[in-house]
């Protein structure tokens, strides 16, 4: 059978860097975003389903952009496509692919993760910083607790788990997201991976729960609201990654975050990504 995904529309922005800060505020509202850098600013890719395309989307974008462009995605067999683009990616520990090819790697663990409305599939710079730097920190440290915010299609709980082989928990305030993380677990094999839908920390289950790492791969305007969150639901000397951060953000970051004594350990980059680790230091 055929899986066709029909009435979307990809609406692509061009920004210079001095305005990239503005504009990525009012854009981080929106689900389906790319970013991609240039030498004189941004593309900006946004995918929206044709309904979602009304007058005050128009206006908006109309407002704060002189110019874009509206592309109609026409019927494509997407399960075709995706076998065809499905060569996986390897990092030191992981092979990851969608799994349409059946393909494994010569890596430590296998993972399958096939694209679908959920962010992350480990092809991302910002979800690829991300999975390093928990390579990184697992290497020589064992965490009993782990929180994955924003977990979107699971990759990085599923990472967790694979390597540390304990409970990890993991959130997404999106009911489309619930339902992608747990066809990829079940795809995966795994388990004792306790899904909580919230929005950031605001759900009574994680109300007085604190962990020895919390990892986060979300834009930088979501990740500036969690800082002080971050802090309080540490444990002494528990380790906070971030990424979804480009390097024009990033001294906003460190700024915000060392005034909650959460102070840098090590950097990632990719071109213009960055992902940061942080430990807690005081209770």
């Amino acid at each position: 059978m055929k899986s066709f995904i029909n009435k979307l529309k990809k609406i692509q922005l061009e920004i210079n860097e001095i305005k990239a800060q503005k504009i990525f505020q009012i854009l981080d509202s929106f689900k389906n975003l790319s970013i991609f850098p240039k030498k004189s600013g941004y593309l900006i890719e946004l995918f929206i389903k044709d309904t979602e395309f009304d007058k005050e989307l128009k206006d908006q974008i109309n407002k704060y952009f002189k110019s874009f462009v509206v592309f109609n995605i026409k019927k494509k067999d997407w399960i075709h496509q995706n076998k065809i683009d499905d060569k996986g990616i390897e990092s030191n520990l992981f092979f990851i692919s969608q799994g349409l090819k059946n393909k494994k790697g010569n890596k430590k663990f296998n993972l399958k993760i096939p694209a679908n409305l959920a962010f992350g599939t480990g092809n991302h710079e910002s979800t690829f910083l991300a999975i390093k730097a928990i390579e990184y920190l697992t290497k020589s440290k064992k965490f009993n607790s782990a929180l994955d915010l924003g977990c979107g299609s699971g990759i990085l709980s599923f990472i967790l788990k694979k390597i540390l082989m304990t409970r990890i928990i993991s959130t997404d305030i999106d009911e489309e997201v619930k339902k992608c993380f747990f066809d990829n677990l079940k795809s995966n094999n795994l388990n004792n991976i306790h899904f909580i839908k919230a929005d950031g920390f605001r759900n009574k289950e994680l109300f007085k729960k604190k962990f020895d790492l919390i990892v986060s791969n979300m834009l930088c305007n979501f990740q500036k609201k969690l800082i002080k969150d971050y802090y309080l639901r540490l444990k002494k000397n528990g380790q906070l990654l971030i990424s979804g951060i480009l390097n024009i953000q990033e001294n906003e970051i460190l700024m915000i975050c060392s005034k909650f004594n959460l102070i840098l350990k090590k950097k990632f980059i990719i071109q213009n990504w960055v992902s940061l680790v942080f430990i807690k230091k005081g209770n």
